[in-house]
């Protein structure tokens, strides 16, 4: 509690990854991440709609599940 008064706070350990999703789902991983608590850094477009994710690392396992099969997940 003390700690919490004075300011402190956790450090999480980020990861930066690239998805990419087919166009008709962007919107969905959009949400999905949103709610996973990542931060989109980057859009664009190479074959197919791609989103460059910062997000805590212990979310890595659980976004490439609810991915998965329709997006590729790669770590950068």
């Amino acid at each position: 509690m003390a700690l919490q008064a004075a300011g402190a706070r956790e450090e999480v350990p980020e990861l930066r990854v690239r998805i990419r999703v087919p166009a008709d789902r962007l919107g969905e991983a959009l949400a999905l991440a949103e709610r996973m608590g990542a931060r989109v850094l980057k859009q664009g477009y190479d074959g197919m709609p791609s989103l460059t994710l910062s997000l805590p690392e212990r979310k890595l396992k659980e976004l490439e599940g609810k991915l998965s099969p329709w997006a590729q997940v790669e770590g950068e």
